[in-house]
């Protein structure tokens, strides 16, 4: 009941409001970095190179992290990293060279690896078999409302001037607080196992596409979707802050559905469905609120193309195996991360103004094809042998994974 929630938050005070902190001034810097090059006079393809080296950095560090980790402990990793990010802002404030921004980006990726990493090991650490489902359902609203919120920063913020730069420093300095001055034991890291993407793409080509595709949308939205809306003349704040509202509102109430019905038609549904708002959006351009209210339906439903996908797999796997498979999803979503912000572009060369929504709305529809041909040639799973859906949060590592309610016994 409400008492358990509550002894169970008291438990992880700490990492959340890290969490939170951390947040506040990463999200807003995200959309800072694509207009700040953009008022430089950079292309599209630079900004998306830039992006692609900051995602590149959280891949390789959300698989290297738990290693340093495991030598030097939680608080001090954290500390560690927390002043490499740091500096990293300030030398971004120093020159407008775009190698060293580029540099610079990839470091602060691999940074943000390592805080995830102690933050989600740490909830780990707290969770028990019956409270692992709420532990994650906390981190994941925590992580996006503070995404959301942090976007309103950037309008109270003289964007020519180095205020940007101080106050995401600012931010993740005194993100360091909440862990090092806690009372509370750090938690024990062990490295876990790990499935082959070979292996998983043939037991689920459509759930494997999902998670790739998914990686490809999401961090296009946050390198080009400031920019979009800075071109139309919409609030950055308000339009990057409305999709990332859409992604936590929507989780919930598809998730269910995908329990009830067939999941590959949830998925498929939601592929097709992504396609939709998308070019509402490149049609209908010159109207803020439809603008508004279609960036949020895409945010819904973009935001839930990544755990629908990692439940179609989990569908296909033994108990045993979820936590392996979910470290290597992730993988594949880093990958398509990564490659996000270099394909954009391409759309953003023939449609300067709209470009990012014709991407999205290929993404999808190439996902939709992939998911039709899946249907038609593979049996599904009966609805009472799924796996039950779980909202999960698209920035994380592979141990926020161990959280998952699907996965083995933490005692076992």
């Amino acid at each position: 009941g409400g008492n358990a929630v509550l002894s169970v938050l008291t438990k992880i005070v700490a990492p959340v409001a890290a969490l939170l902190l951390l947040m506040m001034g990463n999200g807003f810097f995200m959309s800072f970095v694509t207009l700040h090059l953009r008022t430089l006079g950079f292309e599209g393809w630079v900004i998306g190179l830039v992006h692609s080296g900051y995602y590149a950095g959280l891949l390789i560090g959300a698989w290297r992290a738990d290693r340093t980790i495991v030598r030097v402990g939680h608080i001090r990793a954290y500390a560690a990293f927390c002043a490499i990010g740091t500096a990293c802002l300030l030398v971004q404030a120093l020159t407008n060279d775009i190698w060293v921004w580029g540099i610079a980006r990839f470091v602060m990726g691999f940074c943000v690896a390592v805080y995830f990493v102690v933050v989600e090991s740490w909830f780990l650490g707290e969770a028990t078999d019956k409270t692992r489902g709420t532990i994650l359902s906390v981190y994941m609203v925590a992580l996006y409302l503070s995404q959301a919120l942090s976007q309103h920063i950037l309008p109270m913020l003289d964007l020519s001037g180095v205020q940007p730069f101080i106050f995401a420093g600012l931010f993740g300095v005194l993100s360091q607080v909440p862990l090092t001055l806690t009372s509370s034991p750090a938690p024990h890291v062990h490295e876990g196992s790990r499935h082959t993407l070979g292996s998983l793409f043939r037991r689920s080509v459509f759930g494997f596409s999902g998670c790739v595709v998914a990686g490809i949308i999401l961090s296009s939205i946050y390198s080009f979707l400031p920019m979009f809306a800075s071109s139309v003349g919409v609030s950055v704040s308000g339009l990057v802050s409305t999709c990332i509202l859409g992604g936590v509102l929507l989780q919930f109430p598809v998730g269910k559905l995908s329990d009830i019905i067939d999941r590959r038609a949830v998925l498929l549904g939601v592929s097709l469905a992504t396609v939709f708002p998308a070019l509402a959006v490149v049609f209908f351009h010159d109207q803020d609120w439809l603008i508004y209210v279609h960036t949020f339906l895409l945010g819904g439903l973009t935001f839930t193309l990544y755990p629908l996908s990692i439940t179609q797999v989990c569908d296909r796997l033994q108990t045993h195996d979820i936590t392996r498979a979910t470290g290597v999803l992730l993988l594949a979503y880093g990958l398509g991360a990564v490659a996000g912000p270099l394909l954009a572009p391409i759309c953003l060369r023939f449609d300067s103004l709209t470009g990012l929504y014709v991407f999205i709305s290929l993404a999808a529809g190439v996902l939709t094809l992939i998911g039709c041909w899946a249907v038609a040639s593979k049996a599904s799973v009966p609805a009472e042998d799924q796996s039950d859906f779980v909202p999960l949060p698209s920035a994380a590592t592979p141990v926020a994974y161990d959280l998952d309610p699907r996965a083995p016994d933490i005692e076992d």
